[in-house]
């Protein structure tokens, strides 16, 4: 406001200069209260039950009959950091590992392989190859 009389401009040419309407800049947000309560309960429901990701907690406040929309529950969860540490799954061995076989003599087991490799000027080259398994000992 002390920018618009050291200017000597109305709040309306202000406005108009800076490319938004006169409601735009009074605009205040009034959903700040209904965000602060819901993200407590948020994180209440998250303390309780440490192992529940957004889906389980969504369903929970739906539950408890609170209605509102998963997706500004999402953002809620996102913004006070309540993500879940993502657990890589564990690779379980089905059968005991066993020794590769060695062949007795040659030709009994060969072994193909293709090398893709390109050339200084971009030229695509392919090699195959060959190998008998006697060769590996």
């Amino acid at each position: 406001m002390d920018v618009l009389r050291i200017l000597n401009i109305s709040m309306q040419r202000a406005c108009y200069l800076a490319g938004i309407t006169i409601r735009g800049y009074r605009y205040a947000p009034k959903r700040e209260l209904g965000n602060m309560k819901l993200t407590e309960r948020i994180r209440t429901i998250a303390k309780r039950f440490p192992r529940w990701g957004m889906p389980r907690i969504y369903t929970m406040l739906r539950s408890n009959g609170v209605h509102v929309n998963h997706k500004r529950v999402s953002r809620l969860y996102s913004l006070n950091k309540l993500q879940l540490a993502y657990r890589r799954k564990t690779k379980r061995h089905t059968e005991n590992k066993k020794p590769i076989p060695v062949p007795e003599r040659p030709n009994r087991v060969w072994a193909l392989d293709f090398v893709h490799d390109a050339l200084f000027n971009r030229r695509s080259i392919r090699f195959l190859n060959v190998i008998d398994g006697n060769a590996l000992k």
